[in-house]
């Protein structure tokens, strides 16, 4: 995320809430593309924001880049999350 990016700040209030939703068994992480290092940011493959992305183990098992609807973005999201569960 970034926080000039106005889609980044209206998602991570609905991510916040989704991640209530799972409780400890998935852990959310917020980054500021502008306060961490590029070399992060370009390991990651974010070339554009917002960018959702999930891991297991550190293997990215996923990745939207939300360019659509807010709600379609965390369902999509939730439905990675559920996916990711189920695989382990």
């Amino acid at each position: 995320m970034a926080l000039w990016c106005r889609k980044c700040v209206f998602l991570k209030g609905k991510l916040e809430k989704k991640a209530s939703f799972f409780g400890d068994d998935v852990r959310f992480a917020f980054v500021d593309v502008n306060k961490v290092s590029q070399e992060l940011v370009r390991g990651c493959g974010v070339e554009s924001m917002p960018t959702l992305q999930v891991y297991r183990n550190g293997e990215k098992l996923w990745e939207l880049v939300a360019g659509e609807d807010g709600e379609a973005v965390v369902k999509k999201l939730h439905y990675a999350i559920e996916d990711a569960q189920k695989e382990k």
